[in-house]
């Protein structure tokens, strides 16, 4: 877009006034480095959209999410949880909060999004497993309620290992 004589990126524009989320699909990745910098700067800032979450954002337990799923798919949550194990199939890695992983809460990573945490040196598989996590993205239900994160800014290692 064009502003003056200026050329404008909507997309960045939004992301940084907070009313936008990214959301990138490949083969459209460029600047997806650049457009989830520009989300977290707006949430750390309370932006647009954020702004509710600079009033203290609930922090679900894995019980609550799975007790409250029907009401909060869809919404972007928290949830607090330790993880007792992880998996990496080949194409996903699962980082799960029970040995009931079929039905119980989980966070999802994609093989293809394994590359934002690899660039930050993170191993999900190794750096997660038997810590207290904080994951912060849109719930879902697949089986049983997952948060599938796309890079490693929306999840937080707690500094604490007994929750």
């Amino acid at each position: 877009m064009k502003q003056g004589e200026e050329l404008i990126n909507v997309n960045a524009k939004l992301l940084k006034e907070g009313y936008a989320r990214v959301y990138t699909l490949p083969p459209n990745v460029k600047y997806a480095d650049y457009f989830l910098e520009l989300e977290r700067e707006a949430r750390e800032n309370c932006k647009g959209l954020w702004q509710a979450y600079c009033e203290g954002p609930p922090v679900f337990s894995t019980a609550e999410i799975e007790e409250k799923m029907d009401q909060f798919l869809g919404e972007v949550v928290t949830v607090r949880y330790k993880v007792i194990g992880t998996y990496d199939s080949g194409d996903i890695i699962f980082l799960n909060s029970s040995r009931n992983y079929d039905t119980d809460f989980t966070t999802v990573i994609f093989k293809d999004d394994e590359k934002y945490f690899q660039r930050k040196g993170v191993d999900p598989v190794e750096d997660y497993d038997g810590k207290t996590v904080e994951v912060t993205g849109e719930l879902q239900e697949y089986e049983g309620p997952e948060i599938i994160l796309y890079h490693p800014y929306r999840v937080e290692v707690m500094g604490y290992e007994n929750q």
